[in-house]
Formats: structure tokens, sequence, C-alpha cells
């Protein structure tokens, strides 16, 4: 499979690794595994010594999970979170590619912004660190982030969401995804309409009525879901046959390392592709 490009990768490791006694996918008996300079060349090898040897005590051996949203807070809230404390908590648990949040400070709405975090993580080296850009500039919901610029810099972004902030303006959000088909990225909406949601507490229901909370009610998500509900393309389906397709199928399509993944050959425009965006739903940000 042909996965699209990621940004300069630091080198692997060189020499040999010998990981013996493990069971790849938990299936069959416990095999050996040989990796020369950070490359698996060999399941089931019959090499017993190797510059590095680790005992995987019959447990089983995976390829490294992806984690699509954390949180590393670098730029600007280093005290809560570090480049380097967020990868060795992400490779201590088997991660090996994460995709950090755009809520920075500033915020993740330009390229040099991007390849800084791109390359600290690759200077760090416990695992890839991707820049998720945001959907619009400083998170305001106002102006498009400049996607074309972001997808080609040396970050290779291909995530976009403005995190914890729903973009409401149906303009904006259209635009978003008309410039999304175009440079082949994926985007990733809070789903919550903040006029139906001011000072909820509580899920909308009985028990909040009792309580004399506020509450949040299901249609906030619903609406954003749903909208716009009209399609915008000859031929192309309704929200009502799309949502469930739709946001599957974009919450499932990044995999392992080829989440980064570098953009299509296009060059940056300031008018929208002509094509039709893939659906009119977004998965909500989880």
């Amino acid at each position: 499979m042909n996965y699209p490009a990621t940004g300069e990768l630091a080198d692997a490791e060189p020499g040999t690794l010998l990981i013996t006694n493990v069971r790849p996918y938990g299936e069959g008996e416990p095999v050996s595994v040989l990796i020369t300079d950070g490359v698996i060349t060999e399941v089931g090898t019959a090499a017993t010594t190797a510059d590095r040897v680790i005992d995987g005590e019959n447990n089983v051996l995976l390829p490294g999970l992806v984690d699509i949203h954390v949180h590393l807070r670098e730029p600007g809230r280093e005290d809560t979170e570090t480049i380097a404390t967020g990868s060795a908590a992400a490779a201590k648990g088997g991660f090996t590619a994460v995709f950090t949040m755009a809520n920075t400070n500033p915020v993740m709405d330009q390229p040099v912004i991007a390849e800084s975090v791109w390359y600290k993580g690759q200077a760090i080296g416990l695992c890839d660190v991707h820049p998720v850009g945001s959907i619009t500039k400083g998170l305001a919901g106002k102006e498009l982030t400049e996607f074309g610029m972001m997808v080609h810099s040396d970050a290779k972004v291909r995530l976009f969401s403005d995190d914890g902030k729903c973009v409401d303006n149906p303009l904006i959000m259209r635009r978003a995804i008309e410039y999304a088909k175009g440079f082949d990225v994926l985007l990733a909406q809070h789903c919550e309409d903040p006029r139906l949601t001011e000072g909820a507490v509580a899920h909308e229901g009985e028990i909040a009525a009792k309580l004399g909370l506020r509450g949040w009610p299901r249609v906030a998500e619903e609406a954003i879901v749903g909208s716009p509900r009209k399609p915008s393309w000859p031929g192309t389906p309704s929200c009502a046959a799309t949502t469930a397709t739709a946001c599957t199928s974009a919450t499932h399509r990044p995999a392992a390392r080829s989440n980064s993944c570098g953009g299509p050959k296009t060059k940056a425009s300031h008018s929208p592709p002509k094509s039709p965006p893939t659906t009119c739903c977004l998965p909500t940000n989880a």
C-alpha cells in the first residue's frame, strides 16, 4: 500500500535487535523477531544473537498504536506538559505516533509552528508527534487557516481541528470541507452548538431537571452533525444518508505511522476546489 509521505523522519537506531519469545498479534506459538536498522527483517528467525536482545516473556507483539487526540501543550503551556514528557508517556503505553491538538499558544495555524513541533518530536525520538492544524486562525472561527501551506510544510499536516471549539459558522465550515476535499485532509469537528449549551452542566433529562441543573441537550450536537442539510452539488447524498458512514470512515481512516501522510501535489489556492466534498458531515472530536 502506498501511504502519503510524512515529514522528514529521524534515522532509525542502527544495528540489530532480536526480540525473543513473542506472539505476533497474539496468535500461534512464541517466535523470535529480528530487526535490522529499524526494519523487521525476519519473523520466526533462528538467530540467537544480535547487538541487543529483548526477552518478550511470551507477550503479544503488536504494531505501534496511534492516538489521534493528545494535548502536549507545547508551545505555550510547558508547565503542564511538553513534547518530551508526552512522548515518553506515549512510548511507555505502546504508542508510536500521536497527533497533538492545535490549541497551543500560539495556535497551530502557521507552518513554522507545526514544523517546530514535528522536528522537536523527531529530535526526542520516542514517537512520531504529528501536529494537528487549526481549522480557523487563532481558533476564532472567523477565517480559515491556510490549509495548503500547512499540508505542504515540512510537518505535512493531515488533520485539522479547532479542538474543543465548534466551528459553528456554516459558511466557514462549508469552505473548510471544500478545501479539505481538495487537499485530501481530514477535519475533526467539535460538534456542539454553543447557543444551546451555554451554562449547561449536565445531560438534559429528568435527573438534571430534578436537581435544578441546566441541561445539555442532545440536539446541540445533532444540529452540527446534520448541518448543512441540503447537498451542495448535484448527486451529493444528504447528511441523513451519510452521517454514520462518513463519520466512521473518517475516524478509522488513519493507520499507524501512515497517519501523518503528506498531501496531494496540489498547489495552495485562494479559491476553493471545484470538486464536491466527500460528505457534509464530520466526526465529532473525542
